[in-house]
Protein backbone atom coordinates (compact mmCIF):
# COMPACT_ATOMS: atom_id res chain seq x y z
CA UNK A 1 0.00 0.00 0.00
CA UNK A 2 1.04 3.63 -0.31
CA UNK A 3 1.20 6.26 2.43
CA UNK A 4 1.26 10.08 2.18
CA UNK A 5 3.77 11.73 4.54
CA UNK A 6 2.21 14.09 7.11
CA UNK A 7 3.82 16.98 9.05
CA UNK A 8 5.92 15.59 11.90
CA UNK A 9 6.22 12.11 10.36
CA UNK A 10 9.36 9.99 10.49
CA UNK A 11 10.05 6.50 9.16
CA UNK A 12 10.15 5.27 12.75
CA UNK A 13 6.67 6.66 13.48
CA UNK A 14 5.22 5.31 10.23
CA UNK A 15 6.69 1.84 10.94
CA UNK A 16 5.15 1.88 14.41
CA UNK A 17 1.73 2.60 12.92
CA UNK A 18 2.07 0.13 10.07
CA UNK A 19 3.89 -2.79 11.67
CA UNK A 20 3.60 -2.09 15.39
CA UNK A 21 7.40 -1.80 15.67
CA UNK A 22 9.45 1.30 14.86
CA UNK A 23 12.55 -0.77 14.15
CA UNK A 24 10.89 -1.89 10.89
CA UNK A 25 11.64 1.56 9.44
CA UNK A 26 14.53 0.10 7.42
CA UNK A 27 12.04 -1.97 5.36
CA UNK A 28 10.28 1.20 4.25
CA UNK A 29 13.61 2.90 3.48
CA UNK A 30 14.74 -0.08 1.40
CA UNK A 31 11.42 -0.37 -0.47
CA UNK A 32 11.61 3.30 -1.47
CA UNK A 33 15.40 3.47 -2.05
CA UNK A 34 15.72 6.39 0.35
CA UNK A 35 19.30 7.69 0.49
CA UNK A 36 18.51 10.00 3.42
CA UNK A 37 15.87 8.19 5.49
CA UNK A 38 16.00 10.92 8.17
CA UNK A 39 14.44 13.46 5.80
CA UNK A 40 10.87 13.23 4.47
CA UNK A 41 8.76 15.70 2.48
CA UNK A 42 5.24 16.52 3.54
CA UNK A 43 3.03 15.05 0.80
CA UNK A 44 5.67 12.54 -0.27
CA UNK A 45 4.25 9.14 -1.31
CA UNK A 46 5.85 6.06 0.26
CA UNK A 47 5.41 2.40 -0.60
CA UNK A 48 4.73 0.38 2.59
CA UNK A 49 5.49 -3.32 2.05
CA UNK A 50 3.20 -5.85 3.68
CA UNK A 51 4.14 -6.97 7.18
CA UNK A 52 5.14 -10.56 8.04
CA UNK A 53 1.65 -11.23 9.41
CA UNK A 54 -0.03 -8.98 6.87
CA UNK A 55 -1.08 -6.76 9.75
CA UNK A 56 -3.39 -4.10 8.36
CA UNK A 57 -3.18 -0.65 9.86
CA UNK A 58 -6.07 0.70 11.85
CA UNK A 59 -8.10 3.41 10.20
CA UNK A 60 -6.77 5.98 12.67
CA UNK A 61 -3.13 4.94 12.09
CA UNK A 62 -2.86 6.23 8.53
CA UNK A 63 -3.48 9.91 8.04
CA UNK A 64 -5.68 11.08 5.18
CA UNK A 65 -4.22 12.16 1.87
CA UNK A 66 -2.70 15.65 1.83
CA UNK A 67 -3.08 17.95 -1.12
CA UNK A 68 0.55 18.82 -1.85
CA UNK A 69 -0.48 21.96 -3.73
CA UNK A 70 -1.78 23.43 -0.47
CA UNK A 71 0.82 25.47 1.47
CA UNK A 72 2.50 23.40 4.15
CA UNK A 73 5.67 23.32 6.19
CA UNK A 74 8.21 21.29 4.24
CA UNK A 75 11.28 20.01 6.10
CA UNK A 76 14.62 20.72 4.45
CA UNK A 77 15.71 18.09 1.98
CA UNK A 78 19.43 17.66 2.42
CA UNK A 79 21.39 20.18 4.47
CA UNK A 80 22.54 23.74 3.99
CA UNK A 81 25.96 24.33 5.47
CA UNK A 82 26.70 28.05 5.55
CA UNK A 83 29.59 29.59 7.42
CA UNK A 84 29.95 33.35 7.58
CA UNK A 85 33.30 35.11 7.46
CA UNK A 86 33.59 34.58 11.21
CA UNK A 87 31.78 31.65 12.86
CA UNK A 88 31.34 33.56 16.14
CA UNK A 89 28.53 36.16 15.92
CA UNK A 90 29.50 37.59 19.33
CA UNK A 91 33.03 38.51 18.30
CA UNK A 92 34.06 41.99 19.54
CA UNK A 93 33.66 45.00 17.31
CA UNK A 94 33.86 48.78 17.49
CA UNK A 95 32.21 51.41 15.31
CA UNK A 96 33.96 54.35 13.71
CA UNK A 97 31.75 56.97 12.11
CA UNK A 98 33.19 58.77 9.07
CA UNK A 99 31.93 61.04 6.34
CA UNK A 100 32.99 59.29 3.13
CA UNK A 101 30.44 60.60 0.60
CA UNK A 102 31.13 64.04 -0.92
CA UNK A 103 27.42 64.84 -1.03
CA UNK A 104 27.11 64.09 2.67
CA UNK A 105 30.17 66.22 3.41
CA UNK A 106 28.68 69.17 1.50
CA UNK A 107 25.36 68.83 3.31
CA UNK A 108 27.04 68.72 6.73
CA UNK A 109 29.26 71.68 5.88
CA UNK A 110 26.21 73.77 5.00
CA UNK A 111 24.42 72.73 8.18
CA UNK A 112 27.41 73.21 10.52
CA UNK A 113 28.75 76.34 8.87
CA UNK A 114 32.27 74.99 8.49
CA UNK A 115 34.18 72.80 6.01
CA UNK A 116 33.71 69.04 6.40
CA UNK A 117 36.18 66.63 4.86
CA UNK A 118 35.14 63.48 2.98
CA UNK A 119 37.49 60.68 4.04
CA UNK A 120 38.53 57.63 2.00
CA UNK A 121 36.28 54.59 2.52
CA UNK A 122 37.99 52.64 5.35
CA UNK A 123 36.34 49.37 4.27
CA UNK A 124 38.44 49.64 1.09
CA UNK A 125 41.48 51.60 2.26
CA UNK A 126 41.68 50.93 6.02
CA UNK A 127 42.54 53.89 8.23
CA UNK A 128 45.44 55.28 10.21
CA UNK A 129 46.14 58.15 12.61
CA UNK A 130 46.80 61.74 11.56
CA UNK A 131 50.14 61.75 13.37
CA UNK A 132 51.53 58.21 13.77
CA UNK A 133 54.92 59.49 14.91
CA UNK A 134 53.66 61.78 17.66
CA UNK A 135 53.92 60.96 21.41
CA UNK A 136 50.97 58.87 22.71
CA UNK A 137 49.22 61.66 24.67
CA UNK A 138 45.76 60.21 25.43
CA UNK A 139 44.44 63.40 27.10
CA UNK A 140 45.35 65.55 24.10
CA UNK A 141 43.69 63.13 21.69
CA UNK A 142 40.46 62.90 23.71
CA UNK A 143 40.48 66.69 23.96
CA UNK A 144 40.52 66.98 20.16
CA UNK A 145 44.13 67.99 19.47
CA UNK A 146 45.56 66.88 16.15
CA UNK A 147 47.80 65.42 14.82
CA UNK A 148 47.58 62.38 17.08
CA UNK A 149 48.98 58.83 16.99
CA UNK A 150 45.50 57.47 17.85
CA UNK A 151 42.23 56.98 15.98
CA UNK A 152 38.95 56.65 17.85
CA UNK A 153 35.95 54.34 17.62
CA UNK A 154 33.08 53.42 19.92
CA UNK A 155 31.72 50.23 21.46
CA UNK A 156 28.15 51.51 21.04
CA UNK A 157 26.22 49.44 18.45
CA UNK A 158 26.09 52.29 15.91
CA UNK A 159 28.95 54.43 17.18
CA UNK A 160 29.14 57.57 19.30
CA UNK A 161 26.19 59.88 18.68
CA UNK A 162 28.19 63.10 18.66
CA UNK A 163 30.10 62.07 15.52
CA UNK A 164 28.69 62.43 12.02
CA UNK A 165 28.96 60.11 9.04
CA UNK A 166 28.34 56.50 8.11
CA UNK A 167 29.14 53.71 10.58
CA UNK A 168 32.05 51.40 9.81
CA UNK A 169 32.48 48.27 11.90
CA UNK A 170 35.96 47.31 13.08
CA UNK A 171 36.66 43.68 13.92
CA UNK A 172 38.71 44.00 17.11
CA UNK A 173 40.19 40.52 16.79
CA UNK A 174 41.42 41.15 13.24
CA UNK A 175 42.73 44.59 14.17
CA UNK A 176 44.72 43.20 17.10
CA UNK A 177 46.03 40.33 14.95
CA UNK A 178 47.39 42.88 12.45
CA UNK A 179 49.48 44.50 15.18
CA UNK A 180 47.16 47.36 16.17
CA UNK A 181 47.35 48.41 19.83
CA UNK A 182 43.83 48.76 21.25
CA UNK A 183 42.98 50.74 24.36
CA UNK A 184 39.53 50.10 25.80
CA UNK A 185 37.42 52.59 27.81
CA UNK A 186 38.61 51.19 31.16
CA UNK A 187 42.26 51.52 30.01
CA UNK A 188 41.72 55.13 28.92
CA UNK A 189 39.92 56.10 32.15
CA UNK A 190 42.72 54.51 34.21
CA UNK A 191 45.35 56.45 32.28
CA UNK A 192 43.44 59.69 32.84
CA UNK A 193 43.27 58.81 36.56
CA UNK A 194 47.05 58.67 36.64
CA UNK A 195 47.17 62.11 35.03
CA UNK A 196 44.76 63.43 37.68
CA UNK A 197 47.22 62.45 40.40
CA UNK A 198 49.90 64.54 38.71
CA UNK A 199 47.62 67.47 37.80
CA UNK A 200 49.07 70.89 38.64
CA UNK A 201 45.81 72.69 39.41
CA UNK A 202 42.12 72.10 40.21
CA UNK A 203 41.26 73.33 36.70
CA UNK A 204 43.42 70.58 35.18
CA UNK A 205 41.71 68.02 37.40
CA UNK A 206 38.32 69.29 36.27
CA UNK A 207 39.31 69.01 32.60
CA UNK A 208 40.59 65.46 33.06
CA UNK A 209 37.40 64.41 34.85
CA UNK A 210 35.37 65.86 31.98
CA UNK A 211 37.47 63.83 29.52
CA UNK A 212 36.78 60.68 31.56
CA UNK A 213 33.04 61.28 31.40
CA UNK A 214 33.31 61.81 27.65
CA UNK A 215 35.15 58.49 27.22
CA UNK A 216 32.56 56.62 29.30
CA UNK A 217 29.64 58.28 27.51
CA UNK A 218 31.06 57.44 24.06
CA UNK A 219 32.39 54.00 25.12
CA UNK A 220 35.50 55.12 23.29
CA UNK A 221 38.30 52.83 22.16
CA UNK A 222 41.62 54.00 20.74
CA UNK A 223 43.63 52.36 17.95
CA UNK A 224 47.32 52.95 17.65
CA UNK A 225 48.69 51.72 14.36
CA UNK A 226 47.19 51.31 10.87
CA UNK A 227 43.91 49.36 10.84
CA UNK A 228 43.75 47.25 7.62
CA UNK A 229 40.73 47.22 5.33
CA UNK A 230 40.27 43.50 6.01
CA UNK A 231 39.30 44.42 9.60
CA UNK A 232 36.72 47.05 8.58
CA UNK A 233 33.18 46.49 7.26
CA UNK A 234 30.65 48.95 5.88
CA UNK A 235 27.09 48.96 7.23
CA UNK A 236 25.89 47.01 4.18
CA UNK A 237 28.55 44.34 4.64
CA UNK A 238 27.82 44.17 8.36
CA UNK A 239 24.11 43.62 7.68
CA UNK A 240 24.91 40.87 5.18
CA UNK A 241 27.29 39.23 7.65
CA UNK A 242 24.67 39.20 10.43
CA UNK A 243 22.14 37.66 8.05
CA UNK A 244 24.55 34.92 7.05
CA UNK A 245 25.34 34.28 10.70
CA UNK A 246 21.61 33.86 11.32
CA UNK A 247 21.52 31.18 8.61
CA UNK A 248 24.62 29.67 10.16
CA UNK A 249 22.98 29.42 13.58
CA UNK A 250 19.92 27.78 12.02
CA UNK A 251 22.26 25.25 10.41
CA UNK A 252 23.78 24.49 13.80
CA UNK A 253 20.27 24.03 15.20
CA UNK A 254 19.34 21.61 12.41
CA UNK A 255 22.50 19.62 13.12
CA UNK A 256 21.60 19.46 16.83
CA UNK A 257 18.09 18.24 16.01
CA UNK A 258 19.37 15.56 13.64
CA UNK A 259 21.90 14.35 16.20
CA UNK A 260 19.13 14.25 18.82
CA UNK A 261 16.96 12.11 16.55
CA UNK A 262 19.88 9.81 15.84
CA UNK A 263 20.53 9.48 19.58
CA UNK A 264 16.92 8.44 20.17
CA UNK A 265 17.14 5.82 17.42
CA UNK A 266 20.37 4.45 18.89
CA UNK A 267 18.77 4.15 22.32
CA UNK A 268 15.73 2.42 20.85
CA UNK A 269 17.62 -0.17 18.81
CA UNK A 270 20.36 -0.58 21.41
CA UNK A 271 23.17 0.26 19.00
CA UNK A 272 25.49 3.25 18.44
CA UNK A 273 25.33 2.81 14.68
CA UNK A 274 22.55 5.35 13.93
CA UNK A 275 24.24 8.02 16.05
CA UNK A 276 27.71 7.24 14.67
CA UNK A 277 26.37 7.45 11.12
CA UNK A 278 24.79 10.85 11.74
CA UNK A 279 27.97 12.16 13.38
CA UNK A 280 29.90 11.11 10.27
CA UNK A 281 27.43 12.93 7.98
CA UNK A 282 27.42 16.13 10.02
CA UNK A 283 31.18 16.16 10.56
CA UNK A 284 31.73 15.70 6.84
CA UNK A 285 29.32 18.52 6.03
CA UNK A 286 30.78 21.08 8.42
CA UNK A 287 34.38 20.13 7.62
CA UNK A 288 33.54 20.62 3.95
CA UNK A 289 31.91 23.96 4.77
CA UNK A 290 35.05 25.18 6.55
CA UNK A 291 37.30 24.07 3.69
CA UNK A 292 34.93 25.69 1.19
CA UNK A 293 34.97 28.94 3.21
CA UNK A 294 38.74 29.15 2.91
CA UNK A 295 38.73 28.18 -0.77
CA UNK A 296 35.94 30.62 -1.61
CA UNK A 297 37.79 33.46 0.10
CA UNK A 298 41.04 32.59 -1.69
CA UNK A 299 39.24 32.38 -5.03
CA UNK A 300 37.66 35.78 -4.51
CA UNK A 301 41.06 37.26 -3.65
CA UNK A 302 42.48 35.93 -6.93
CA UNK A 303 39.91 38.04 -8.76
CA UNK A 304 40.56 41.09 -6.60
CA UNK A 305 37.55 40.56 -4.30
CA UNK A 306 39.21 40.72 -0.89
CA UNK A 307 36.99 43.17 1.00
CA UNK A 308 33.37 44.25 1.12
CA UNK A 309 30.17 42.30 0.39
CA UNK A 310 31.74 40.50 -2.57
CA UNK A 311 34.37 38.84 -0.39
CA UNK A 312 31.72 37.78 2.11
CA UNK A 313 29.51 36.30 -0.62
CA UNK A 314 32.32 34.35 -2.31
CA UNK A 315 33.49 32.89 1.01
CA UNK A 316 29.98 31.93 2.13
CA UNK A 317 29.09 30.47 -1.27
CA UNK A 318 32.26 28.40 -1.07
CA UNK A 319 31.19 27.13 2.36
CA UNK A 320 27.76 26.14 1.02
CA UNK A 321 29.23 24.22 -1.92
CA UNK A 322 31.89 22.61 0.25
CA UNK A 323 29.40 21.70 2.96
CA UNK A 324 26.91 20.03 0.65
CA UNK A 325 29.72 18.22 -1.15
CA UNK A 326 31.20 17.06 2.15
CA UNK A 327 27.82 15.89 3.44
CA UNK A 328 27.02 13.91 0.29
CA UNK A 329 30.52 12.46 0.21
CA UNK A 330 30.32 11.21 3.79
CA UNK A 331 26.70 10.10 3.42
CA UNK A 332 27.75 6.89 1.63
CA UNK A 333 30.15 6.07 4.45
CA UNK A 334 27.44 6.80 7.02
CA UNK A 335 24.91 4.56 5.22
CA UNK A 336 27.46 1.74 5.13
CA UNK A 337 28.17 2.21 8.85
CA UNK A 338 24.46 2.23 9.74
CA UNK A 339 23.68 -0.94 7.81
CA UNK A 340 26.56 -3.15 8.93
Amino acid sequence: MRYIVQPGDSLWRIAQHRYGAGREWSRIAAANALRTPDVLLVGQSLLLPDGPTDQSPRSDDIAPHVDVDRPSVVPAVGFTFVLAEEPNPLRGRAVRRLVVRPAQAAELAQRLGRPVRAWPDPSRMGFTATGPGHPPDVASHIGGRKPSPFTSASLHPLGARRFHGDPFFVDLGKAAASGVEIRYPADIVAELDRLVLRAASPIDVQKLRWLQRTVEHDAEVLFRGPVPAAAVRSARTELLLRGLQGVQLMGFAVTAVQLSHATQRSMTVGSLRPLSAEVVRQAGGWAGAWAGLQLGGATGALFGISTGPGALVTASLGSLIGGVTGYLGFDWMADHLDQH
